[in-house]
């Protein structure tokens, strides 16, 4: 199930899943050893990184995917996915490309924020993980 603006329905409940909330004009900076910081947006255009684009490296500029508001609903995952970001060095056949899951953390506060979990240099895939409340379903 995949739906736009930045909510999904879990078809099995009709429970709306609504991540609005998390976006943020300046986005949230993971850091990276490897590559410096990460810029991420979610559910909108992180404003340094350029016009519509949701992920971005700091010191370099690489751009890892443009945003967009499909969240999506498989297996019980809450994910956002912005594609078609810069050319991959490894494969120029590939685009940048960054995987946001968000896992539900009943106690997790107004402060949390996205990790990253691992770059796949191969196909240029950055993962990120998020533990928020907002993927937790409440009971009607």
């Amino acid at each position: 199930m995949v739906q736009d603006n930045c909510q999904v329905t879990n078809p099995a409940t009709g429970y709306v899943f609504d991540l609005n909330s998390l976006k943020r004009e300046s986005g949230y900076t993971i850091s990276d050893i490897r590559k410096g910081s990460i810029r991420l947006g979610v559910c909108g255009e992180v404003k340094d990184c350029g016009p519509g684009i949701g992920a971005c490296f700091e010191g370099t500029g690489i751009k890892a995917g443009k945003w967009n508001q499909k969240l999506s609903y498989v297996d019980q995952v809450l994910q956002l996915v912005y594609e078609d970001g810069d050319p991959c060095p490894a494969n120029l056949h590939l685009k940048y490309k960054s995987v946001i899951s968000f896992v539900c953390k009943s106690d997790a506060g107004p402060t949390s924020q996205p990790l990253l979990l691992s770059v796949d240099e191969h196909t240029c895939t950055l993962f990120f993980s998020w533990h928020t409340s907002l993927a937790c379903e409440q009971e009607v």
